[in-house]
């Protein structure tokens, strides 16, 4: 009869026979955790530089006023979705230096007094240069690094705050002492931010899909903006 193993031994056998039915224990933390708030975001901005795309959506406050994004974005190729700001809305796609723009009758009032002008292009699509012209102070919102950097730009004193999980996502919080605002951050992986909460009612933005292909096509049938007398 095969004798007994020693307690010692038995423990180590029991604990080896654990860590192979128990699973890993996750993917490695990236550092994030043990940097200061400072170092976090600079760590963020470096990830967002490296990206390749990401979708952006949500509500949040800017000057004030209420913004609603939803955009797919691909690094150097331009992005596409639906924007509200002020109470004004319009869809836009860029493409490389080419933008196209839909918008309402309030949307081109901004850009023509005619009010027939304004109803003719009304729900239509206008194509324009993305870089200069009447539309490119519209483009900024579909270069990813450029629309993050904007959005991560005003902000008051940083501390680190809580970790938790952000759609399953090991994240900690970069918290502004201004506004009490937070951004998650992930823990594993590249840096990237994963949601911005503003307080009270300010809105929530989420950052998803990131380094997932984003198919962008030109809109049919566009008109093009320099051919528009006046």
């Amino acid at each position: 009869m095969p004798g007994r193993l020693p307690a010692p031994l038995l423990l180590v056998a029991v604990g080896l026979l654990l860590s192979g039915c128990g699973g890993s224990a996750g993917p490695p933390s990236n550092g994030v955790e043990e940097m200061t708030a400072a170092q976090a975001l600079s760590a963020v901005r470096h990830a967002v530089a490296q990206a390749t795309s990401a979708r952006i959506a949500g509500t949040a406050q800017a000057d004030g006023k209420p913004l609603r994004l939803d955009l797919e974005l691909a690094a150097d190729r331009g992005g596409a979705g639906h924007v509200t700001a002020g109470g004004i809305s319009f869809d836009i796609v860029r493409i490389g230096r080419k933008a196209y723009v839909r918008g309402d009758r309030r949307f081109w009032a901004n850009f023509t007094e005619s009010a027939a002008l304004q109803t003719l292009l009304a729900g239509k699509w206008l194509s324009a240069p993305a870089d200069s012209g009447p539309l490119a102070s519209l483009t900024p919102v579909t270069n990813l690094t450029v629309l993050l950097n904007e959005i991560l730009a005003k902000h008051g004193p940083l501390t680190m705050g809580n970790t938790t999980e952000i759609d399953g996502t090991p994240a900690i919080a970069i918290v502004d002492g201004k506004t009490g605002g937070k951004l998650y951050v992930a823990t594993t992986g590249p840096a990237y931010p994963l949601e911005l909460q503003g307080k009270g009612t300010t809105g929530t933005v989420t950052f998803e899909d990131w380094d997932v292909p984003v198919p962008l096509a030109a809109p049919a049938r566009s008109i093009d903006f320099s051919k528009l007398a006046g």
